[in-house]
């Protein structure tokens, strides 16, 4: 059982929506799987773009499929920036965002990773599930047919 969104540690949560995602392996290479805890599904508004080897969120029409987690701490905070390229005070120099967003999910709102570039010409992901767009390693193809 979850705890109530107000017994869990102040903004430590986040949502992830693409390599983040269980099952994808970004948080066994980043060490800090053992670190974050699920908490369920969300969703998030905004519409997916696919940038090739990974997605992003940029603002406009749609929901995007995401999993709600929480960190143990603000350092792991500080390693999703960096795999982010997210530099808190100097959005000019990165490639992402952390917004605290509302979230439909088990917590109201959440740490999300906007996209920080211009989106024109980027594909968007039909439903915004990065997941059924491009499977994982160990993940099953769980793509329409």
């Amino acid at each position: 059982m979850n705890p109530s969104p107000t017994a869990l540690p102040e903004r430590l949560c986040v949502a992830f929506y693409g390599s983040l995602r269980p099952g994808f392996g970004a948080q066994e290479l980043l060490g800090i799987a053992g670190r974050l805890r699920r908490l369920g599904p969300g969703r998030i508004d905004g519409t997916l773009v696919d940038c090739g080897e990974y997605p992003a969120l940029v603002d406009g029409p749609g929901r995007i499929v995401a999993d709600i987690h929480v960190a143990e701490d603000r350092t792991v905070l500080a390693t999703l920036d960096a795999y982010e390229d997210c530099h808190p005070g100097r959005p000019e120099d990165s490639l992402y965002r952390r917004e605290w967003r509302p979230v439909d999910g088990p917590v109201p709102h959440a740490w999300v990773y906007v996209y920080n570039r211009d989106p024109r010409g980027l594909p968007v992901i039909p439903g915004g599930d990065w997941a059924r767009h491009r499977p994982g390693p160990g993940r099953p193809d769980v793509s329409p047919r």
